[in-house]
């Protein structure tokens, strides 16, 4: 005797389909993988810097400070956070194929990267692939799970 099943294929290739069709939309996941990637970056500015490297980023010198237009006087200056135009000013975008977040200035390279001939230092803003991927990594999984049980 043997023993054997027979799958119906109808009911499991419908099943499959709809699973398919979830998956083909992904631009909440791209939303969704925006708002990781900006609450990472506005978590940076927060604490100056400590999530991007350790220690966090390079003290502002004296005369930086006496140019400031805040922290004069009481209170300690935040670094790169003069005018908030810096922090507060990103591009959001996300379609069903890519999502993207960059600076709305144009000096947010200059302080990302550094610029030595104005002896401007690196001060990261942006995460790295390995501090950004295993928040994006587990939203693909909760999203791919999610996929299967609509």
């Amino acid at each position: 005797m043997t023993v054997h099943m027979t799958i119906d294929s109808k009911r499991f290739n419908k099943r499959m389909g709809k699973i398919m069709s979830n998956m083909e939309n992904r631009r909440s996941l791209y939303a969704q993988a925006v708002v990781i990637a900006d609450k990472w970056i506005q978590d940076n500015f927060k604490f100056e810097g400590a999530l991007a490297q350790e220690g966090g980023w390079k003290p502002l010198k004296a005369a930086t400070l006496a140019r400031r237009r805040k922290g004069k006087g009481k209170g300690s200056p935040k670094i790169l956070q003069d005018t908030g135009q810096l922090k507060s000013r990103w591009k959001h975008q996300w379609t069903a194929r890519f999502g993207k977040i960059q600076s709305g200035v144009i000096y947010g390279t200059t302080h990302h990267e550094g610029y030595k001939p104005l002896k401007i230092p690196a001060r990261p803003i942006l995460p790295t692939e390995e501090q950004l991927m295993p928040k994006l990594i587990k939203l693909a999984e909760l999203w791919v799970n999610g996929a299967f049980r609509k």
